[in-house]
């Protein structure tokens, strides 16, 4: 029993002890899903039934015990004192999983007749089908869905339409099929793997009413199976969202805030469910941002691989991850000039000193474009090649319910608070009669949307609302203490930013990805374009913001008062945050569209 039991702590305390960690994870997941939330085939009735399902309220009750059991045991740690830091980042890692874990694996992809909260799918659209010669099969749809159960059924990449001798790029015509497609041959294939440990049922699924689509019961278990797969990236989510901020040089309690308001935020429990490339896109690009700000501080061989393989992989899934890459590049090239920098004025050489230290930054960066450029461009030039794609192809959505016109430029984009603050708590994605149910807002859009998506509720809107008024207060306490810092720093100190690096990372967070957004919005006007779900890494780069603020607090009480008064708020609102967020996602999801 003492070498099991040293073998046990051996694996998860030695080197290798990130991949015990992520077995033990995967294999709990596995076996809470398949013990609670598979199903065989789907349900009738309407969504309320969801809550007479006993094995969902069990799945509910037991999500409930271990994430309040990881909260009193924590209370216990500080109570004894016997709280330690990285106890404490345990914990809170923890619980961010469970989180995730209670809408990820138990709300549905399509089940009780419909949709639950999900982008494009064309669910078995049979007007998306066509016939492609060269494979002689017919695909599976033109949405996330039919990309994916091409990829599955006939392990090949679906094509752009052709029809009359041309290829269709209208939008009827190539709905998803534009799009990269690292994320659906991912899917694809781990609904294979699933299948391995799934029965044959082959009983037809009635979808919308029809059963043309030929879709099987155990395709349909399948295809709901991938919410396990998006909500185990998720997990491994959390570990880079956590060195990322460690990366930044925030410690102990401006590092606890910065990480519990990020992995807490309500945005990563749709991706955990959704079967769209958003969510997958994003893990990569937070892969490539963690491994960029360990190069800038390393410069070593596995990190410019990792930044690679990471932006690569995000704009493999869809070219929007480019974005990262934006905030990356002037870390890079500040690293290629230092390099040559250090060379000319002391000769400066790589580890080991065999070549110029110039001359291994270049190698570096030369093997770096030889992996990111035809990963993340691969399919674009692809479809340019075959189809006629433009690389930069975005599908000519042209829907006029979802256009908002006549606003000020201040109106949309930066006054803060204003009307859509506390016109409703939701954001509903259709305007009709020109009467603006949309948010007018991109700010209180971006707050609602990575709150509870583009839907309504579920079965209470009290949840909601304790969510968004803890946000808001949030918001507004910022506001405040974000000037006084910087009137205080100016005007009352002579000492220079502590740490300028931090400072780029954040702001070029917050900059790039909002104004991405702001230019997303005015490029295409007649899309659902005022969602967190285009610009989710900017939640970092606001989390890192509160943390900076508290930290800047703590270090430089100027006025000891406010400076205490400030930390204590934002403690209290980052503890609130994550109390309300899961205890109403434990209590009320999934959420659903209310008419």
């Amino acid at each position: 029993m003492k070498k099991v039991g040293s073998f046990i702590k051996k694996a998860y305390t030695g080197k290798f002890r990130l991949l015990a960690i992520g077995a033990t994870v995967a294999v709990v997941l596995f076996v809470l899903y398949f013990g609670f939330c598979f199903k065989t085939s789907p349900s009738d009735g309407p969504k309320t039934n969801y809550w007479s399902d006993v094995r969902i309220i069990a799945f509910h009750c037991i999500c409930g015990i271990a994430f309040f059991a990881l909260v009193f045991y924590g209370v216990y740690c500080l109570a004894k004192q016997k709280m330690t830091f990285r106890k404490a980042v345990l914990l809170i890692a923890l619980a961010g999983g469970v989180f995730v874990t209670i809408y990820g694996l138990s709300t549905p992809i399509w089940d009780y007749g419909s949709l639950w909260n999900q982008h494009d799918l064309y669910y078995a659209s049979v007007p998306g089908r066509y016939y492609m010669p060269e494979y002689d099969v017919t695909d599976c749809g033109g949405g996330h869905f039919g990309m994916i159960m091409t990829v599955y059924r006939y392990t090949i990449i679906p094509q752009i339409k052709f029809v009359n001798g041309k290829y269709d790029f209208s939008f009827s015509g190539v709905l998803e099929r534009y799009q990269p497609k690292l994320f659906y041959l991912v899917s694809g294939f781990f609904m294979k793997f699933i299948g391995i440990f799934v029965p044959e049922n082959n009983g037809i699924v009635s979808v919308s009413g029809s059963t043309g689509f030929g879709l099987t019961n155990k395709e349909w278990s399948l295809f709901e199976s991938l919410r396990l797969l998006y909500t185990m990236i998720e997990w491994l989510q959390i570990y880079f969202i956590y060195k990322i901020f460690s990366r930044l040089h925030f410690k102990k309690t401006p590092l606890l805030i910065a990480f519990t308001l990020a992995i807490f935020n309500p945005m990563w429990c749709f991706f955990a469910n959704w079967a769209n490339n958003d969510g997958m896109s994003t893990f990569f690009a937070i892969v490539g941002l963690y491994y960029a700000l360990c190069y800038f501080q390393d410069g070593k061989w596995f990190q410019i691989l990792g930044i690679a393989f990471g932006v690569g992989a995000s704009m493999a899934c869809k070219l929007g991850g480019a974005m990262v890459a934006i905030v990356i590049a002037p870390m890079m090239l500040f690293r290629l000039y230092t390099g040559l920098r250090a060379t000319i004025k002391v000769g400066a050489r790589s580890p080991g000193g065999k070549m110029p230290l110039i001359w291994y930054r270049v190698i570096q960066y030369a093997v770096f474009a030889v992996i990111v450029f035809p990963l993340g461009l691969g399919f674009p030039i692809y479809s340019k090649i075959r189809f006629g794609q433009d690389i930069f192809y975005f599908s000519p959505v042209t829907n006029d319910a979802l256009n908002i016109v006549n606003q000020s430029f201040l109106d949309r984009f930066v006054l803060f608070p204003n009307s859509d603050v506390f016109r409703m708590l939701w954001v509903y994605h259709s305007n009709k009669d020109a009467k603006y149910i949309q948010d007018t807002s991109l700010i209180t859009a971006l707050i609602k949307t990575s709150l509870y998506g583009e839907y309504g509720f579920g079965l209470s809107s009290l949840q909601c609302a304790l969510m968004y008024v803890n946000s808001i207060v949030l918001i507004l306490v910022m506001m405040f203490l974000i000037p006084y810092r910087f009137v205080m720093y100016v005007f009352f100190s002579d000492h220079k930013i502590k740490d300028p690096f931090r400072f780029y990372v954040i702001s070029a967070i917050i900059v790039i990805f909002y104004g991405w957004g702001v230019y997303f919005v005015n490029s295409y006007p007649h899309t659902c374009n005022e969602d967190m779900r285009y610009i989710p890494i900017l939640i970092l780069g606001l989390c890192g913001m509160v943390a900076s603020t508290y930290q800047s607090l703590d270090e430089n009480p100027k006025v000891p008062v406010i400076s205490k008064v400030g930390k204590g708020t934002l403690i209290v609102l980052t503890a609130s945050f994550a109390t309300f967020v899961c205890g109403g996602y434990l209590t009320m999801s999934p959420w659903y569209y209310r008419a």
